[in-house]
């Protein structure tokens, strides 16, 4: 009888384990999101998303759909993961208004570079 119980007790420890092993850390789901400046540094960085589109988008002459399509594609991901994030200072309020305007605009652009 006392066999069965530490079987049990040890089937119930690695249980536990496979599940906490399998199982995501708060680190590593926070990883998976990018930070509020991760997103503004690749969106609207020096060299960032904004800048490839503003320069697929001449003044005069064709622009570059290519171009349009594939960084409005790579930009939509992160306005989404913008909006899902919280303000450091502000109103929440503001900023899910202010990024929901964001990602419609950023889904407009897809579409019409598709």
């Amino acid at each position: 009888m006392k066999l069965f119980g530490i079987e049990a007790a040890v089937a119930t420890v690695l249980a536990v384990a496979v599940v906490a092993v399998s199982a995501p850390t708060r680190a590593e789901e926070k990883k998976d999101s990018p930070t509020v400046s991760e997103i503004m540094k690749k969106a609207h960085g020096k060299a960032g998303i904004l800048g490839d589109l503003k320069g697929a988008v001449p003044k005069k002459g064709e622009p570059k759909f290519d171009v349009v399509k594939e960084k409005s594609a790579e930009l939509l991901p992160l306005a989404e993961a913008l909006a899902k994030a919280s303000p450091k200072k502000g109103e929440k309020e503001s900023w899910d208004k202010l990024t929901k305007s964001y990602v419609d605009n950023v889904k407009s652009l897809v579409d019409a570079a598709e």
